[in-house]
């Protein structure tokens, strides 16, 4: 991704950042979890919609989820550990 795409996205965002926010009294912290996880779903799909009209090659968006942290890689297992500490951090769930 160039510089103008990167740019062009951070722009994007940014505004359904502030249009999911604007007119709501509730902050991210209040939303219910089924409404955030909904938003997030549109907010993905926009950003994929922007992705194909760019014809941006290689972009993928495996997850954009409140409940869920998906970790993507191509390593052996036995470096997973290595590579993502939070898998030994007692506080996360797998």
């Amino acid at each position: 991704m160039n510089s103008k795409q990167k740019q062009y996205f951070k722009q994007k965002l940014t505004y359904w950042k502030e249009t999911l926010l604007k007119g709501s009294t509730e902050t991210i912290l209040n939303l219910k979890e089924d409404n955030l996880e909904r938003d997030l779903y549109v907010v993905r799909k926009n950003i994929e919609k922007q992705s194909n009209l760019l014809k941006l090659k290689d972009f993928y968006i495996c997850s954009f989820s409140s409940r869920t942290i998906i970790h993507k890689g191509m390593f052996l297992a036995a470096a997973l550990s290595e590579f993502y500490p939070d898998l030994a951090d007692e506080r996360f769930i797998s």
